[in-house]
């Protein structure tokens, strides 16, 4: 009789429980119905083929609104001024065509030594390959060592002027320097460009600038002749970078042949 009593209430609770997963998933699909009912109705009413148009007062502001487009405003870089701090040059390691500025005698010295002849107004100074290029807080600029293909952009009468240092003539004052393997070059105050000595390669001497089909070296400073006033030089080892007020860098390489890169 018990056992009869526990089926009964087994089965019992068994299609109660089948019951309440059928009320549970029609709830559901209601649910869902309703959903989407409201979808399609109220909040995406074009879904429905419904065309939205915009209201008068919508267009006439938007046909007012001003249009935010970023315009590129053209814009020139400064020519730069020369460095402030002043100071002495010392010198140290081989110098045996007078790069050391230190005179024909001091071939080689291990200790930095003082070059007495450009004082304590130089505000920069930049090492060739067997030159020196040196800058004062005057604009002038100062040069000694090897002299042989017109790094030096003075002329010189033997290896003892060579390792003094002595001025070169500019036709302005100059506020950058910079010096490769054989050649130097200045930046003047107007924005000029003038540069001496000569580029090589793997067969030697290539000259500066070409004369009649040959290139030379320049004894003296030449201007290099660019589209507008550079406001930065560098040196490689036998080309020079030109950097001009609206960023066009200008190249020359041996033989003054010039490429132009917008940036």
């Amino acid at each position: 009789m018990q056992c009869c009593r526990q089926s009964k209430y087994i089965l019992w609770r068994s299609l109660i429980a089948d019951q309440a997963k059928r009320i549970v998933i029609v709830c559901k699909i209601s649910l869902v119905k309703i959903r989407r009912h409201l979808v399609l109705n109220y909040i995406m009413p074009s879904a429905r083929g419904v065309k939205r148009t915009a209201s008068k007062t919508s267009a006439v502001t938007a046909s007012a609104a001003p249009k935010n487009k970023k315009k590129r405003t053209a814009f020139q870089l400064e020519t730069p001024t020369a460095p402030k701090r002043r100071g002495h040059v010392l010198t140290c390691g081989q110098g045996d065509v007078g790069q050391l500025g230190l005179g024909e005698d001091v071939i080689e010295t291990t200790k930095f030594k003082t070059v007495s002849a450009l004082g304590n107004k130089i505000v920069d100074i930049c090492a060739g390959g067997m030159h020196t290029v040196a800058l004062d807080s005057e604009g002038k600029v100062w040069t000694f060592g090897c002299n042989d293909e017109g790094a030096l952009g003075r002329p010189t009468s033997g290896q003892e002027e060579e390792g003094i240092a002595k001025a070169v003539i500019l036709l302005g004052k100059a506020v950058a320097i910079c010096a490769g393997d054989s050649h130097s070059a200045a930046l003047l105050d107007n924005g000029d460009v003038y540069a001496w000595g000569s580029f090589r390669d793997s067969h030697g001497s290539m000259g500066l600038v070409v004369r009649a089909r040959e290139g030379k070296a320049c004894k003296e400073p030449v201007k290099i002749s660019i589209p507008e006033p550079a406001v930065g030089i560098a040196s490689g080892g036998d080309h020079l970078v030109v950097l001009t007020s609206t960023r066009i860098r200008t190249k020359c390489s041996p033989g003054d042949s010039i490429t132009m890169d917008k940036t």
